[in-house]
């Protein structure tokens, strides 16, 4: 290590034996006249010499007291004139006023326009001629044309009455509106009642908004119009919610959707699908029974059961427990899956990151229905004509399945007050690979 601190010493210059001598030493004697020169003038001599002594300790003492006093005086501190002056630094000082309150009003106009605004409301008949008039539309679609900034009102509608309209703000790039359906006294068509109390949310791209060349207005009733029940059919990916969902069954149950996927491929006939076997349970593809207890590994994970060794599914580090605050239920889902709940608890997502996704709604029953009731009045038919089976879970929960199998209609045994909607959706090739794992999450389901 590198001392950079250590002095730096002379050489010594050793010295010759004949140098060091005594021979060569000169030495240095008081001359003899001052040897005995004392005489008499000693004592006056000592006198003087004492006076001299003490005068000047008087004097140090004396100069001391009146430094000190002088520095109590000042505070110790330097005369104004001996104080350097401080260099200027080139930047100019702050003052209070336009810099930190400019920055102030451009903090506060960005919150503004984080704020959801009140558009008040308006009354939507159809008619373009009326685009332009109404306040709200006009105030709605001005938001939308200034980067999608929130904005709220209610439109009434001659079906559904009045209907709150919502731009929810950018989603990834996307405008996100949103349609909230009243209560079902407000609805005038019984066939329509079945969206009292329900939402549906949809994505519009802000350059696909930007080339229908509307005016604000229009642009705000175009919006409503796709958004509305009416036309979020089950072609339409780009929104969600419950009355998306209810909309859809409809459509499944009459027979208008057809799904055309088909089951992914089990090697070993054991349930799991060979991508649930790898992906998700660390199970053996090519063999039914990967820890040899004498269970299948598909009849192990529908009961809950490790597959892949001794325990529990809970205990065996493959899921996860998602609690929903909001609704006070808990599910198991798979580890290996991607959680996203940007919602608060309403509209839940778990994503394979392979191949399909696992979405969970939840819906009212403010007449606490028993599942079947609930589901034939969802589908607007008599519940005799229901083929679906009832079947019930160990966690008194009971719970029915949409014709395709893909999604699932959970409550309380007898009738609770929520309905819980589990839906499989496959990728676009097409194969159901998770099937499974939407019967696990059912069968986990419970409710705190």
């Amino acid at each position: 290590m590198f001392n950079f601190f250590k002095k730096n010493k002379q050489p010594t210059v050793a010295l010759a034996p004949a140098e060091m001598s005594l021979a060569n030493i000169e030495f240095h004697t008081m001359p003899e006249k001052f040897k005995n020169a004392g005489g008499t003038g000693t004592a006056a001599s000592k006198k003087f010499g004492l006076v001299i002594v003490v005068g000047g300790g008087l004097i140090l003492i004396a100069g001391v007291v009146l430094l000190s006093w002088y520095v109590y005086q000042s505070g110790g501190k330097k005369p104004v004139s001996q104080i350097a002056p401080v260099e200027q630094s080139e930047t100019p000082a702050v003052t209070p006023e336009a810099p930190l309150e400019s920055a102030e009003q451009t903090d506060t106009s960005a919150a503004e326009d984080l704020t959801e605004k009140d558009c008040g409301g308006g009354l939507f008949n159809g008619s373009a001629a009326d685009y332009e008039t109404d306040a709200f539309l006009v105030c709605l679609g001005e938001r939308i044309n200034n980067g999608c900034l929130p904005a709220a009102g209610k439109i009434t509608d001659e079906i559904f009455g009045e209907i709150k309209l919502s731009v929810l703000g950018l989603r990834q790039d996307k405008c996100l509106a949103q349609i909230d359906y009243p209560d079902a006294y407000a609805i005038a068509s019984d066939k329509m009642k079945i969206y009292a109390n329900t939402y549906a949310q949809c994505l519009y791209g802000l350059g696909d908004l930007s080339s229908l060349n509307y005016q604000p207005g229009q642009l705000a009733a175009y919006i409503y119009e796709q958004t509305s029940v009416n036309n979020i059919g089950p072609d339409n990916g780009n929104c969600l919610g419950t009355a998306v969902d209810r909309s859809r069954e409809q459509a499944k149950f009459a027979g208008e959707e057809e799904t055309a996927a088909q089951a992914g491929v089990d090697a070993d006939g054991d349930l799991l699908t060979d991508l649930e076997e790898t992906a998700v349970f660390a199970t053996n593809i090519n063999k039914s029974d990967t820890d040899g207890d004498g269970y299948s590994d598909g009849a192990e994970v529908l009961n809950l059961y490790n597959p892949a060794g001794a325990g529990k599914l809970a205990d065996s580090g493959l899921i996860a427990e998602y609690l929903n605050g909001k609704y006070g239920y808990v599910v198991f889902y798979p580890k290996s899956f991607h959680l996203e709940d940007q919602l608060g608890g309403d509209n839940v997502f778990f994503f394979s990151g392979v191949d399909g996704s696992i979405q969970i709604l939840t819906q009212d029953n403010p007449d606490k229905e028993d599942i079947k009731s609930w589901y034939a009045r969802l589908v607007g038919t008599p519940a005799a004509d229901i083929t679906q089976t009832v079947s019930a879970t160990k966690n008194n929960l009971e719970y029915i399945y949409s014709p395709d199998g893909l999604t699932a209609y959970v409550t309380l045994s007898g009738g609770g007050g929520k309905i819980f909607v589990l839906t499989y959706s496959p990728e676009e090739s097409g194969a159901i690979q998770f099937k499974t794992v939407l019967q696990i999450m059912i069968n986990s389901f419970q409710l705190k």
